[in-house]
């Protein structure tokens, strides 16, 4: 009875859907993406080179969400997006707190620690499973540990005075209580501050010129393409339909990333160029406009 529910539910579902409309929108944010790489090349050498590579992570994303919105893959292109929005969140933090960028690189320099860390004890752990066969064949026991050891003297100084204390050492060396004591720090306490996304979005300061939250402004886009993410289950139903809800945030969230970059940019202090801006901004509320028009249909 639940089972035949719910196919009943799907069917209904597919067949009247929420505002779908035939396969016959295109849609392009070509010359969006033209304005975003001379915004690029104007900031690359005025900004710190850590932030400028998160502005191209953030350029490549957007690059990389309109070749799949073109092609009417549009539940990926959300998933993209998704990822952009972390890293516009990172881009305003470090804008408005240049001074967490060192801390920033440290961070992700401890999270390869922890990830190979990861790797290490899996591979160490299951080394009599026959998956394991081929790795075991190249490396013998001492050399994965003395491989993973290694790599701890290539971390900073802070990372290293961390994990000392974590394992209550002067030196570093790997037995089964130090692992157990790194398991336990890497799991309970230490997260990189740049993957605490609503302590990012309280830090960081309201848009000056009109004091809308950062938060506010991302969060709803943000939240939904999460929804997608991890596999909401109508949404992939009909994953291609040109469906109101799914194309008005996309557009939304395109449009929202490229405005708060912008915005932050103004708000401490770097020049524009004031008529291009303006000019794509406009392109943007044109497509708004064009989008509303074509659902109304």
């Amino acid at each position: 009875l639940l089972i035949s529910s719910l196919l009943y539910n799907i069917i209904i579902y597919i067949t009247y859907g929420i505002n779908n409309v035939s396969l016959n929108l295109n849609i392009t944010y070509e010359p969006i993406l033209d304005y975003f790489e001379s915004l690029y090349d104007d900031l690359k050498d005025k900004l710190d080179p850590a932030i400028v590579v998160i502005l191209r992570k953030i350029g490549s994303n957007l690059v990389s969400a309109n070749i799949l919105i073109e092609s009417k893959h549009y539940n990926e292109a959300s998933i993209i997006l998704r990822s952009a929005t972390e890293s516009v969140v990172l881009f305003c933090y470090l804008i408005q707190f240049p001074e967490k960028v060192k801390e920033y690189l440290s961070d992700c320099q401890m999270l390869k620690f922890k990830n190979s860390f990861i790797s290490y004890k899996k591979i160490i752990r299951s080394k009599n499973k026959p998956e394991m066969q081929d790795i075991f064949k190249l490396y013998t026991d001492e050399q994965i540990i003395e491989g993973y050891e290694s790599s701890f003297y290539l971390l900073d100084d802070r990372n290293k005075q961390k994990i000392l204390t974590a394992i209550n050492r002067k030196e570093f060396s790997l037995d089964d209580k130090i692992v157990e004591k790194l398991d336990k720090f890497f799991e309970n306490k230490w997260k990189p501050f740049f993957m605490k996304l609503e302590k990012m979005y309280k830090d960081a300061a309201d848009f000056k010129k009109t004091s809308i939250k950062l938060r506010d402004f991302l969060f709803e886009n943000y939240n939904y393409a999460s929804q997608t993410t991890h596999g909401e289950f109508f949404n992939w139903l009909d994953m291609n339909k040109d469906k109101r809800q799914r194309i008005c945030m996309l557009h939304s969230n395109f449009k929202r990333i490229i405005i708060t970059n912008v915005t932050i940019l103004q708000d401490n202090g770097f020049q524009l160029n004031l008529h291009k801006l303006k000019n794509h901004v406009d392109l943007l509320e044109k497509m708004s406009d064009e989008l509303e028009n074509y659902f109304k249909q």
